[in-house]
């Protein structure tokens, strides 16, 4: 099926059309205080837009120890950010903490990580708006 001015949900107004829907994947990238202790994690991220809502995951997966120092910073997001949603990262061991920011700088700040350890795994997932 091709629709190229949008599919129409409930209604025929614009405030019903989905005109943008899209997929892929973005590089997590360690901007502060997450220190690796052993091993290397390989960073991994994807997400789903729809309309202006960006829906994102972001893991870690190898064998690895690391350490949040602060509240752990991660940039690289697909999309410019409009505003702010959240979202929680979880550990292997079942650790949970809060991603309750996410700045215009595209940075995505875990908070209350401050002394928390992490290893094997971490996985995450949160939304925003886009610009």
């Amino acid at each position: 099926i091709t629709a190229s001015a949008g599919v129409a949900i409930g209604g025929t107004g614009s405030a019903n059309t989905l005109d943008d829907y899209e997929e892929g994947t973005w590089t997590p990238v360690v901007v502060a205080s997450i220190t690796i202790n052993s091993g290397t994690p390989t960073w991994i991220g994807a997400y789903t837009k729809i309309g202006n809502k960006v829906f994102v995951t972001l893991s870690a997966s190898g064998t690895f120890s690391a350490t949040f120092s602060a509240n752990a910073q991660f940039s690289g997001l697909p999309f410019s950010v409009s505003t702010i949603d959240t979202g929680l990262i979880h550990d292997a061991s079942g650790g949970e903490k809060s991603i309750t920011e996410i700045y215009s700088n595209g940075h995505i700040y875990i908070l209350d990580a401050l002394g928390s350890s992490v290893s094997q795994m971490v996985r995450g997932s949160g939304s925003y708006t886009s610009t």
